[in-house]
């Protein structure tokens, strides 16, 4: 095989192959194994970029991708459910560099979007909704009361405001009722789950966004490669913890 076809095939270091004058000679089993590399790395890029365009496609694949949810969840429940992404805890080691950054705290020039915009959002979809099947979803479609939101969700984001230079809710108090804003109970201090879709629930931004908004927080790592946003970042590592946890099944 041609040197440039290796390259574009696989991303491990050259000294694993035989190489001479510009060829790459493989045994059949490490061609085998190239090639189901890359046949993988190209389906997950599709199917990061279909998750990205969702609520873009024509009404004829969204009524498909409703139809093919059903027949899914009637035949194949039990498999569905060993793929995670349900709710659950938090688990802020696999969170994307960009959260973790901003958790950690911010300048003022990138307190409000870091704070308000990113962690709100990327917080409370993680933690109640993180499947959500399209971005009209409001807060009480997926729990039964508050208690979630203002325990585990709302302390974070303002842990992570006042650890901002100045602190974030010190400075400007009245950001609280934005956070609010931004979980679609609208300009509030006493939201109910009533409330819920008063205004958007913002969706996580992509990471094309991010970049463009906030370049300090976007420090991309190995699990970033074919991610376009941080939500699917946290989903697909918390697939892998799982497939860890369940050995070679």
């Amino acid at each position: 095989m041609h040197l440039k076809d290796l390259l574009a095939l696989t991303s491990k270091e050259l000294h694993e192959f035989y190489i001479r004058r510009g060829y790459a000679y493989l045994r059949e089993e490490q061609l085998v194994e190239l090639w189901e590399s890359a046949f993988e790395r190209n389906i997950e890029r599709a199917v990061n970029v279909i998750y990205e365009l969702r609520d873009e496609l024509p009404p004829y694949y969204l009524e498909l991708y409703n139809r093919l949810g059903e027949i899914a969840r009637e035949n194949f429940k039990e498999r569905l459910e060993k793929f995670g992404g349900e709710a659950g805890p938090l688990r802020f080691d696999l969170f994307p560099p960009c959260i973790k950054k901003a958790l950690e705290g911010v300048g003022s020039g990138m307190r409000n979007y870091a704070i308000t915009v990113l962690l709100t959002s990327f917080l409370s979809y993680a933690r109640i909704c993180p499947n959500s099947g399209g971005r009209n979803v409001r807060v009480k479609d997926c729990v039964k009361d508050l208690g979630i939101i203002e325990k585990e969700v709302l302390p974070v984001i303002i842990e992570a405001g006042n650890r901002c230079r100045p602190p974030l809710f010190e400075d400007q108090p009245g950001e609280i009722k934005n956070i609010w804003y931004h979980l679609g109970f609208g300009f509030t201090l006493t939201p109910t789950l009533d409330d819920s879709g008063n205004s958007t629930w913002y969706f996580p931004p992509n990471c094309s966004k991010i970049r463009a908004n906030a370049p300090e927080l976007c420090r991309p790592d190995e699990h970033c490669r074919y991610i376009k946003n941080p939500l699917t970042y946290y989903l697909r590592r918390l697939y892998i913890e799982k497939k860890k946890g369940e050995g070679n099944e």
